[in-house]
């Protein structure tokens, strides 16, 4: 999947961390990109969210995290298996 096919990106702050987070949107899918500045600003860490839940684990660079974000695998199944299951929980408790 090519970088060019997100949407619009957006800029937040770890307030506990003071931590840059940008996220972008995957066009056609249900996840976002979680860009996260590294104490060294010319390194960042991407995940595959979706929502408020990491489905991924940790890629060096955009375009890595950008294609694997595109793919169907059983590891991205069972990672949105699981934040609708721990949604539907949190949801329970309210």
């Amino acid at each position: 999947m090519d970088v060019q096919n997100t949407q619009s990106s957006v800029k937040g702050i770890d307030k506990e961390n003071s931590t840059l987070i940008e996220y972008k949107q995957v066009k056609d899918t249900p996840f976002t990109v979680a860009k996260i500045e590294r104490e060294n600003e010319e390194l960042h860490d991407y995940y595959i969210m979706m929502g408020k839940y990491r489905i991924s684990e940790k890629f060096e660079n955009e375009e890595e995290v950008m294609e694997e974000a595109g793919k169907i695998d059983w590891w991205k199944i069972m990672g949105v298996i699981h934040a609708i299951a721990s949604e539907i929980v949190n949801n329970k408790d309210n």
